[in-house]
């Protein structure tokens, strides 16, 4: 087991065609996005024009969630529509990434995208005050998903946007600050801790937990 925390110093900000990212996650370790040789990667975007066009990735699944207002997409394949949608904020949306897609609405938004042939998840979860919670509760699907069992990598995170919080596995203890990123790495064998993983909030108001969970060969 791997437990990883990163803090703002060790995130990557770039521009995109309709604003700029920041990259918290990428994986492997020492991918490149641009070179498209990631697994999996997980980016905050600032979306600054009122109308962008996505960036086209094949093989690639995403997941968007705004942050602070609603994005509408619009969803094309091979120059034919496919649906619209208004994406509220803290609503996870998934999409392909070869589909032709246009945004409309200025907003922050969260970003996970992963690989055909990787398992994920995204979700946003309120911790209330002194609440603990065990992230198996979070993603009860991820121990019961067919097919899951064999994967080799089993990946939770999360980002903490308001308040900090400890995370728990056994008599392991992290503390997590605002604006952090944490990354717990399970393999084959240690499955079986992510039923141990908790989350606790140590603030004095609600805490907002944008989390993912990723499982690959």
């Amino acid at each position: 087991m791997k437990i990883i925390i990163k803090t703002s110093q060790d995130y990557k900000v770039s521009k995109w065609a309709g604003g700029d990212t920041t990259e918290f996650v990428i994986e492997p370790e020492g991918a490149i996005y641009k070179d498209n040789t990631f697994k999996w990667r997980v980016s905050r975007a600032n979306v600054v024009d009122s109308e962008s066009t996505f960036t086209s990735l094949y093989g690639v699944k995403r997941w968007i969630m705004p942050l602070d207002q609603p994005l509408l997409l619009k969803h094309r394949q091979d120059d034919q529509p496919l649906y619209s949608i208004l994406v509220k904020p803290y609503e996870a949306h998934q999409f392909k990434g070869e589909w032709e897609t246009r945004s409309e609405g200025k907003t922050a938004d969260f970003n996970l995208m992963v690989r055909e042939d990787v398992y994920g998840l995204l979700r946003a979860y309120d911790l209330k005050v002194n609440q603990d919670q065990f992230v198996n509760r979070i993603f009860p699907e991820v121990m019961h998903e067919s097919g899951i069992d064999y994967y080799h990598h089993l990946c939770f995170g999360c980002c903490c946007f308001e308040g900090n919080i400890i995370l728990k596995i056994g008599d392991t203890k992290q503390k997590l600050l605002k604006g952090d990123t944490l990354l717990v790495k399970l393999d084959l064998k240690e499955k079986q801790h992510f039923n141990q993983i908790k989350v606790l909030s140590l603030s004095d108001k609600k805490v907002k937990l944008i989390s993912w969970v990723t499982s690959y060969f």
